[in-house]
C-alpha cells in the first residue's frame, strides 16, 4: 500500500469519527433536555426548536421532535441550536418547577463530557 492511500483511509476514518461523535453527542444531548422538560400541557417539552447555524425564533409547537432529521442533517463545523422560546421556559429552567427542580439544561449541560466520552467509545467500537 503507499502512503498516500493510507493517509487518505486515515483522513476518511477520522472524519466520519468525527462526525460520528459530534452528531451522537449533540442528539444525546438535546434528547434528555426534552426528556427532562417537565409535562403539565406538554406545550413546554414540545416546544424545544433544533436550528443549524442560527437559533430559532419560533414558539410553534410541534407533534414531533425533529432533533434528529436537525442534527443528521448539519455538518461539521455548523452550529447546533436547541431553544425554547416560551415565556416561561426560563423560570421553569431557573428551578420553579417541582419536576425539574435543577432545570433542563443546565443538568444536562453537566454531563457533557459522560455524553461526550461514551460517543468517543462508540466511534472507536465501529457503533
Amino acid at each position: 500500500m503507499s502512503f498516500k492511500r493510507d493517509l487518505s483511509r486515515f483522513v476518511k476514518k477520522t472524519n466520519t469519527m468525527t462526525e460520528q461523535v459530534f452528531k451522537g453527542t449533540t442528539i444525546g444531548l438535546f434528547n434528555k433536555v426534552v426528556l427532562r422538560t417537565p409535562i403539565k400541557s406538554g406545550r413546554l417539552r414540545n416546544s424545544w426548536q433544533p436550528s443549524v447555524n442560527s437559533p430559532s425564533n419560533s414558539t410553534k409547537e410541534r407533534g414531533g421532535n425533529d432533533i434528529e432529521s436537525t442534527v443528521l442533517n448539519a455538518k461539521i463545523g455548523d452550529k447546533i441550536y436547541i431553544t425554547n422560546n416560551l415565556p416561561y421556559a426560563k423560570k421553569i429552567e431557573g428551578g420553579s418547577s417541582t419536576k425539574a427542580p435543577q432545570g433542563m439544561v443546565a443538568v444536562t449541560v453537566a454531563e457533557y463530557q459522560a455524553i461526550f466520552k461514551g460517543n468517543v467509545n462508540n466511534a472507536k467500537k465501529g457503533k
